[in-house]
């Protein structure tokens, strides 16, 4: 409906002796574009980065073999949607020893983990995500719990992760967390947490992390 009122309105625009509909036209253009621009600004934000430009699935779009190797359920962990928890080889073991070493970080009463979108078999485009199309990403539910949130976290400081998305007020939490508990802790979060670092802030990321393995073949 919008597309064909402009569409009408710029018709009419092209009419020399309508200034009226010219002008008409112009405003209602002029809007289309702020609001596509707001609206493009919106869903990078609120529904995960974007993956690496160059990692893309080629045309045509959904056919990388490598985004064959499905997630299983498994011990201290469920799969929120199995259709949706397909990745490389690679990411699929990644995430296994990431659950492995949250569970001995919290102990022996630490909460099950709820594994969200990997992606799609084959891969490319899965909605509402800007990201998950390259089998390299990952959602991890969030714990209840500061030191179960941090133990989560720390599971994928591991050189094999390439980014991490969190909530920069919650990171922040994290982080002063670490900080409290020290050694190791403490020097994890001053070495991984930070704008330009491996750990840092995306909006929308409250109720889980987004976890981004490197392109390793």
């Amino acid at each position: 409906m919008i597309w064909a009122g402009v569409s009408t309105l710029a018709l009419a625009g092209m009419r020399k002796d309508d200034q009226k509909a010219a002008e008409a036209a112009a405003v209602v253009l002029g809007a289309a574009l702020v609001g596509g621009g707001i609206w493009w600004a919106w869903y990078r934000t609120s529904h995960g980065p974007m993956p690496d430009r160059a990692d893309l699935p080629g045309p045509p779009r959904g056919s990388r073999t490598d985004v064959r190797t499905q997630l299983d359920a498994g011990e201290g962990y469920r799969v929120a949607r199995p259709p949706k928890a397909y990745g490389r080889a690679t990411t699929i073991a990644g995430i296994l020893d990431g659950v492995a070493a949250f569970r001995s970080c919290a102990g022996p009463d630490a909460p099950e983990l709820v594994i969200g979108n990997v992606s799609r078999l084959g891969g490319g485009h899965l909605p509402p995500h800007a990201s998950h199309q390259t089998g390299r990403d990952v959602d991890i539910g969030l714990p209840d719990g500061l030191h179960n949130r941090w133990c989560l976290l720390r599971a994928f400081m591991v050189p094999e992760v390439q980014l991490v998305f969190y909530d920069g007020v919650l990171l922040g939490q994290a982080a002063a967390h670490a900080q409290g508990m020290g050694g190791e802790d403490a020097q994890l979060a001053n070495l991984e947490i930070g704008p330009d670092r491996k750990v840092r802030h995306w909006k929308g990321h409250r109720d889980h992390i987004h976890v981004r393995f490197k392109d390793e073949q």
